[in-house]
């Protein structure tokens, strides 16, 4: 089974009367980022990351899966914008905005609650004192 990772990088097949192989899953991953100077003291920057899994096997049976069901991530993406505010060279006070997806890879008959894409939207607000 995977850990606790909804990415799994392996799968252990079985069933206690067979003898248990390992399948490894591909991952695919990565981000790209753009930083915009607005003025010497206003920056901001956008964020795109996405990460998939190509599933080798059955569904394991993960505990805290979604709902009580078996669930694994097949694929997550996530958009941050950000506007971060300098005053005085040690302060940085920022506001972002996250928005994210995730595709879940359900197995065959599972009423997954909420079916198997999710979104969620983030707004947050940093404050740093640099020294």
């Amino acid at each position: 089974q995977t850990g606790a990772s909804p990415f799994g990088d392996g799968v252990i097949t079985g069933n206690g009367t067979t003898t248990p192989s390992i399948l490894l899953n591909t991952n695919y991953g990565g981000f790209i980022w753009y930083q915009h100077f607005w003025t010497d003291q206003l920056r901001s920057t956008l964020v795109y990351g996405s990460q998939s899994t190509d599933w080798q096997g059955p569904v394991p049976n993960v505990a805290g899966a979604v709902a009580g069901n078996n669930a694994e991530v097949k694929r997550a993406q996530t958009i941050h914008a950000n506007l971060i505010w300098s005053p005085v060279k040690a302060v940085n006070i920022g506001l972002e905005f996250m928005w994210g997806e995730d595709y879940y890879r359900t197995p065959p008959g599972s009423d997954l609650a909420g079916g198997s894409r999710g979104d969620a939207k983030r707004l947050m607000a940093s404050m740093q004192y640099v020294f």
